[in-house]
């Protein structure tokens, strides 16, 4: 997900980088899971555009599983 926010740090928009072929319901936990993590901070004062990218990992119980343990 390319999630862009707001100054004050709550989501603008989430824009979708690609899609699961497996188990299509994770994109859904996963842009949930960005707007309940929000707001993120003021960040004015950071360079504009204020847009990062995340990736979200699920294992096969669909239970959000950390990079580091692949």
């Amino acid at each position: 997900l390319e999630v862009e926010v707001k100054a004050d740090g709550s989501v603008r928009k989430i824009d979708i980088v690609r899609r699961p072929r497996f188990g299509p319901e994770t994109l859904q936990m996963a842009i949930d899971a960005v707007h309940n993590a929000a707001p993120f901070g003021d960040v004015r004062h950071m360079p504009q555009p204020w847009r990062f990218t995340e990736t979200f990992l699920f294992d096969e119980h669909r239970r959000f599983k950390p990079r580091s343990l692949d």
